[in-house]
């Protein structure tokens, strides 16, 4: 295997100078020849960058993806997130490279530009009219920063459109979480009242209080209500008749008798 290596290295360097001396054709067979001999992605990344000189578009695509899939099973993001830069440029907003692309730049820890990528991705997508595969893209979203309440929100949306109720209201017992752990009263009432409202259980009170008041105007007009108010009206005069005698016995007692509070 070494002395593999060393041969195709050796028409490596064979291929550089012919690229240097401007003779791409031969620049470009040697890299062939190279890579026949020990495929490394170092090599294909550069065959793919002299197919691109050369005008064969094709074959320059077609060997960077070699290369991209190469570096990335190596665990050589950053060699990867470069290639896939460089098919970006030849092939424009791809669905399948973008995907490829935020799942590297997230692996790397490039959070910022995972997210930038998973957007326009999800615009893409969209516009395709795949709206599952959106709806993928936000959860990898949240996934990469779980405390961005925005893209929550928005997955949440994307939920509701769909009329995945369940899906929505767990995601929003989420940003709830995370409102709490923040300390914003405001926020976490305003997503409880919106689970409340998806859930039903706000409809539920106002059915309750709704029965409760019928309840309460039927039981009005029975015999027993009259009765009740007949007793109630009683007791209202007998307080009234009492209570001046006991506040004048209250008055004329002498202060020895008159008890101590509590």
């Amino acid at each position: 295997m070494p002395k593999k290596i060393d041969q195709a290295k050796s028409l490596r360097d064979q291929a550089k100078e012919a690229e240097r001396k401007g003779d791409l054709k031969k620049a470009i067979e040697l890299y062939e020849k190279a890579i026949s001999i020990a495929e490394e992605p170092a090599f294909l990344n550069e065959l793919g960058e002299l197919y691109r000189k050369a005008g064969e578009k094709d074959k320059a695509v077609n060997v960077l993806w070699q290369a991209l899939e190469k570096f990335k099973e190596m665990d050589f993001y950053p060699n990867a997130i470069a290639v896939a830069m460089k098919l970006k440029k030849i092939i424009g907003e791809d669905i399948e490279l973008l995907e490829v692309l935020a799942d590297l730049q997230n692996r790397q820890g490039l959070l910022a530009d995972a997210i930038s990528t998973y957007s326009r991705l999800a615009e893409l997508l969209k516009k395709e009219g795949d709206i599952e595969g959106v709806i993928e893209v936000y959860k990898k979203m949240v996934e990469v920063t779980p405390k961005r309440v925005d893209l929550r929100l928005k997955l949440v949306d994307i939920y509701l459109s769909q009329g995945k109720t369940e899906e929505a209201v767990e995601e929003l017992k989420k940003v709830r979480d995370i409102y709490e752990e923040q300390g914003k009263v405001e926020k976490v009432e305003e997503i409880e009242a919106r689970i409340r409202e998806l859930t039903g259980e706000e409809a539920v009170e106002e059915k309750k209080e709704e029965e409760a008041e019928e309840i309460k105007i039927v039981f009005e007009q029975t015999p027993e209500a009259k009765v009740f108010e007949e007793i109630k009206e009683e007791k209202e005069e007998e307080v009234k008749e009492i209570a001046p005698t006991i506040e004048e016995e209250v008055i004329k007692a002498p202060p020895s008798e008159i008890p101590e509070p509590g």
